[in-house]
């Protein structure tokens, strides 16, 4: 599986890539020549590929399939091809809970551990639709599994998650308080399901869902053995060939879908009319969430709100392995755009957005490379301010982001090495005009800048800024030892090997860069060391994007 953080940020920092058409009338002839060379790369006989399904009013107006589903046999895509979607389950997971609420059995309202008494108290109410909008506070399952020693190339089962899920003893933040997308919540809601309904979520889904619909292609997948005929299997590049990547996960309801673009035509449909459901649970699908607080925001039940160019949009990705997916709707248009793909560096989302393009060549947008909606531009950077933002900013571990001053203007270095001039806007903000993002900033109590916040489609990215720190040898001795971590029932050697510290744990070996004082980033996230009055070193913090403070006790004194 695909780090949710990296997916996040080559959403974020990465160019589009796409380019409007010229404008013409909806009424012209079906760009269906100009789709498939947006796919024509993949359209080859050596080649993994995807499958394509565009709906418009709850009709498929064209779709196609380009490539192979199996390198190994020479078989080809179809558009009745099954493809495992990953996230993009998490919208039939929760539309089997809306269900089961329609129904009387149970209440959105209701505690998670009215269900699944398993999971600690945290001593803060849990709800149900906590889980289904990311604001349940909850660790995510596939940062606690490879924390905890596991490879995601392992056979992961529902068990498995579970029992990592009920040892966890603290929450990432309140109920309520915050949005942060959790894989664990929907893993939960898929537990819900079984215990209220007397059925899987596979067979519930089956007889209550895909059924009804004729989608004769879907299943939740909850046993690797089982044969899927004609299942697409999935690759990843290498050199100038590919290798396979196949899906090992039987946990369902966060991921575990397997479906065809045919049979999400059908589900379109049915969200434009619903025969399945009713309105009722369309529109709670729908329904973005709520914080605590009463804030609004951008995740409904399984589905994202966006937009894109100017027009609001509704959807959701899927990363799993090397299988790559997105379902992307325009509500006020009636459109919708599937792709489905066995190869991981093919990015359907771009290519989803370039088929809108030309679908919607005659709706009135936004053009690329001009600012946003509502986006004003200011004359000129304050130089105060310049003196204030600049410096490095830190949105994965060991990666920062640079700001700096040139000629009286503002650069922004981001980890691929690429620079762009920030355009200042009133207020103290920015605009990067080719990634058309905004930059702001949060400021602490007496005002000194402590986080970038960078804002686009894609969603938003906080970055905390960080004054390097650069160790002597001494230094990281002090570091040295052997931590363990109850709730994750694991044990980590911190150890220097020729002047770089690593960590150390089953099947797993971190180097650790230094980022600020005792704080240090790698890819399994960034790791904080405690110390006692004296500043001996007692034990160490694990801090993931979707799993914070995993805390872990040293244990042995310090051999060197």
């Amino acid at each position: 599986m695909q780090s949710p953080r990296l997916l996040l940020l080559l959403s974020l920092l990465a160019v589009a890539g796409t380019c409007l058409t010229s404008p013409s009338s909806l009424a012209a002839s079906p760009p269906h020549a100009e789709v498939d060379r947006l796919f024509a790369r993949w359209s080859r006989p050596d080649s993994p590929g995807c499958a394509l399904a565009v709906v418009r009013d709850g009709k498929v107006v064209y779709q196609h399939a380009y490539g192979l589903a199996s390198l190994e046999h020479e078989a080809p895509i179809r558009t009745d091809t099954p493809f495992a979607v990953a996230s993009l389950s998490k919208q039939f997971t929760a539309f089997a809970i809306l269900l089961l609420a329609q129904e009387g059995k149970l209440s959105l309202d209701d505690d998670v551990r009215k269900y699944v008494p398993e999971l600690h108290d945290f001593g803060a109410r849990i709800t149900l639709r906590d889980l289904l909008h990311h604001t349940s506070g909850l660790r995510d399952q596939w940062e606690l599994l490879v924390a905890a020693g596991w490879r995601l190339e392992d056979v992961i089962t529902q068990g498995d998650v579970l029992r990592l899920a009920f040892a966890q003893r603290e929450l990432n933040f309140p109920p309520g308080d915050r949005y942060l997308y959790c894989n664990t919540d929907y893993t939960l809601l898929g537990l819900v399901v079984r215990r209220v309904s007397g059925e899987s979520l596979r067979e519930f889904c089956r007889e209550r869902v895909f059924g009804p619909l004729g989608m004769r292609h879907t299943l939740f997948r909850d046993d690797l053995r089982e044969v899927v005929k004609g299942m697409a299997q999935a690759y990843q590049p290498k050199g100038t060939s590919y290798e396979s990547t196949p899906g090992n996960c039987e946990a369902v309801g966060a991921t575990g879908l397997v479906t065809t673009v045919e049979d999400l035509a059908l589900w379109e449909a049915n969200l434009l009319d619903p025969k399945v459901g009713g309105a009722w649970v369309r529109d709670e699908l729908f329904r973005r969430g709520r914080l605590a607080g009463g804030a609004e925001i951008d995740y409904a039940c399984g589905l994202q709100h966006g937009s894109y160019r100017g027009l609001p949009t509704l959807g959701h990705e899927g990363a799993d392995a090397g299988y790559r997916s997105v379902y992307l709707r325009f509500a006020e248009q009636r459109l919708a755009i599937v792709v489905l793909a066995n190869l991981s560096s093919l990015d359907p989302a771009r290519l989803a957005r370039s088929v809108a393009d030309l679908y919607l060549a005659g709706e009135p947008r936004e053009a690329p490379g001009a600012p946003a909606t509502g986006v004003a531009l200011a004359r000129e950077p304050e130089p105060k301010l310049l003196t204030q933002v600049c410096g490095d900013y830190e949105p994965e571990p060991g990666a920062f982001v640079t700001l700096s001053e040139r000629g009286g203007r503002l650069c922004c270095r981001l980890p691929s090495g690429a620079v762009e001039e920030a355009q200042p806007m009133p207020g103290g903000e920015f605009y990067l005009p080719d990634r058309r993002q905004t930059v702001s900033f949060t400021r602490d109590t007496d005002g000194k800048v402590e986080a970038l916040r960078l804002i686009g489609d894609g969603g938003e990215l906080v970055m905390p800024r960080v004054e390097r720190w650069h160790p002597t040898n001494g230094d990281l001795k002090e570091c040295q030892g052997t931590f363990y971590s109850a709730e994750l029932e694991v044990r980590y050697y911190v150890v220097l090997r020729d002047g770089v510290l690593v960590a150390e744990g089953p099947r797993t070996r971190y180097p650790l860069a230094p980022t600020s004082r005792d704080r240090f980033g790698s890819s399994l996230g960034w790791l904080t060391f405690t110390r006692d009055a004296q500043g001996r070193v007692t034990g160490m913090v694990l801090d993931c994007v979707r799993s914070r403070h995993l805390r872990f006790t040293q244990e042995a004194t310090p051999t060197g």
